[in-house]
């Protein structure tokens, strides 16, 4: 419920600070007093789009101040995180820079954040607003209201949400799969190409080192051979150090002091006989194996025809492997994700349909209710002969969408004789107005919300006025109401009543507000009423007496 609001610089308004209690605030005052300036400064409070052309002349900014309490957070607030508070208070400046700031409670916000949660506390209906009945998503939101669906349209609408991110990231991955499927390719043949080579560190200097060797194979095998005939050989320097072990061998018996000697003799046939050895196995290898320095060369040829095809070294190719390795497994798991996006896809797009099937057959229920208790309550709004109906038009395709399998649309037909048409192409401005009083009379119950009414009254007279009145009066029940009319028979049912005028001050326009109370209500009601002073005076006794009557 909105508390008070302060206004500063805003238009013709220089200061003005007004509080509001529930049940119906009317203000009343001449045509061009500023009355809808109020309503317009309420809705820049809560984030409307406004220009510096709003700004009083003269004032660097305008700043608008709205205090409501509530009950609960809007949703727009909770769900970016705002600490649940008893009141809040919307403040929104604009600067003659143009700069245009919203806080709610003294939390800089978006204005967009702004006005969705104004939009949850305050609904702004009148003779422009009441265009808002011609919209078939509001006119779909009225039907699940008085259905009592809007909890199943709101699931409705967060398996569609769900949907929607998961069919958005199945697209996005689909889009790359003919490159996924290529870079798959490729990267399976480069893995297969590097293992088949075969690589490992330093095998290609080895290779050099032993072509090197096998390139001088007969000069090399040929001074092997003589060094091991001259080692090993007969007569060759390993029989001779044999010989002399020998030798040694006896003399050490009577003379220890040869004992090192002989054992480093000892070592030196060995080794020399190891030597002989090794050198006879070399010759005989390099005279078996002709064809080995053409295995070498087609080896080294290999290796230098990979290394420069993917122009890096041994050790780099074999990093880039395995690289490789882990970019294959994450894309062959995408392939996998790609499967179980698919399966997801179909599961949410069959909850979303169920659950859209069974909420079509309640809002064809709840359609048909609506049509029969609105026609009740136009009668009463002096519109008997009215026809009334709830048309469904069903989407184009089965695909999930936000708000289910159709959208709706309300058919009227003020006159008898006449076809039911789309709202929007028969009803008048009074006959759309009557109707939009009627359809919140059938879904009240938002209690604390705040309904501005901006002559909704207009083109509406006798006794279909008085019903006007009496079902402004029934709304107040469950809305808070701030009423802008012309009307008596409208202002004197108010529980609070303000007088809208303009005065000069210092050469300056202004407006004021002036709450009404005894003789002064007396005298704006008769203003109102019209005509003879005194018959009017009388009238409008007798409008608040039946009110207090009423009461």
């Amino acid at each position: 419920m909105l508390l008070s609001l302060e206004i500063k610089d805003f238009v013709l308004i220089d200061h003005l600070y007004l509080e509001f209690g529930p049940g119906l605030n009317v203000l009343t005052g001449e045509t061009g007093a500023g009355k809808s300036a109020l309503l317009a400064a309420l809705a820049f409070a809560l984030g409307e789009r406004a220009s510096v052309e709003c700004i009083r002349t003269g004032a660097d900014k305008a700043v608008v101040e709205a205090v409501f309490a509530v009950e609960k957070l809007p949703s727009p607030l909770a769900e970016a995180g705002m600490e649940p508070e008893e009141y809040l208070v919307f403040r929104r400046e604009i600067s003659r820079q143009g700069r245009s700031v919203c806080r709610v409670n003294g939390q800089i916000l978006p204005l967009s954040l702004c006005r969705q949660a104004g939009g949850e506390l305050v609904e702004f209906l009148g003779q422009g607003e009441a265009q808002e009945l011609l919209s078939p998503h509001y006119q779909l939101s009225l039907l699940d209201r008085f259905g009592g669906l809007e909890e199943r349209a709101k699931e409705l609408e967060r398996l569609y949400r769900e949907w929607r991110e998961v069919r958005e990231e199945l697209a996005a991955l689909e889009a790359k799969r003919e490159e996924r499927a290529w870079r798959l390719d490729l990267l399976r043949h480069q893995i297969e190409e590097i293992e088949r080579a075969a690589l490992r560190p330093g095998e290609e200097e080895e290779l050099l080192q032993e072509r090197e060797w096998r390139r001088r194979a007969v000069e090399l095998a040929e001074a092997a051979r003589k060094t091991y005939e001259l080692l090993g050989g007969e007569g060759g320097a390993v029989e001779g150090v044999e010989e002399a072990e020998v030798l040694l061998s006896r003399l050490a018996r009577y003379r220890p002091d040869l004992e090192p000697y002989l054992s480093e003799l000892r070592h030196t046939a060995s080794f020399l006989k190891d030597l002989a050895d090794h050198l006879r196995q070399l010759a005989e290898e390099l005279e078996a194996d002709p064809a080995r320095l053409e295995a070498v060369e087609e080896r080294l040829a290999l290796i230098r025809r990979i290394c420069q095809k993917y122009r890096m070294s041994v050790e780099e190719l074999l990093s880039f492997r395995e690289a490789a390795r882990q970019e294959l497994s994450q894309l062959e798991h995408s392939e996998e994700e790609l499967e179980e996006l698919r399966k997801r896809e179909e599961l949410l797009r069959q909850a979303w349909k169920e659950k859209a099937q069974a909420l079509q057959v309640a809002r064809e229920e709840a359609a048909r209710q609506l049509g029969q208790s609105l026609l009740v309550e136009l009668a009463r709004l002096e519109l008997p002969k009215a026809r009334f109906e709830v048309a469904f038009r069903p989407l184009a395709d089965d695909q999930p969408r936000p708000r289910g399998l159709s959208e709706v649309e309300f058919l009227f037909s003020p006159n008898p004789g006449e076809p039911l048409k789309p709202f929007a192409r028969v009803a008048s401005g009074g006959e759309a107005a009557r109707t939009l009083l009627a359809l919140k009379s059938l879904v009240a119950g938002e209690k604390g919300k705040t309904l501005c009414l901006d002559e909704v009254e207009a083109g509406v007279g006798g006794r279909a006025l008085e019903a006007v009145a009496e079902k402004l009066s029934f709304l107040a029940k469950s809305y808070q109401l701030i009423c802008i009319t012309h009307q008596a028979v409208v202002a004197a049912r108010a529980d609070r009543h303000y007088l809208i005028s303009k005065g000069v001050r210092k050469g300056r326009t202004y407006i004021r507000v002036t709450p009404l109370e005894g003789e002064e209500r007396v005298e704006e009601l008769a203003r109102l009423i019209g005509g003879s002073r005194d018959t009017a005076l009388l009238h409008a006794r007798h409008l608040l007496a039946e009110r207090g009557k009423g009461q």
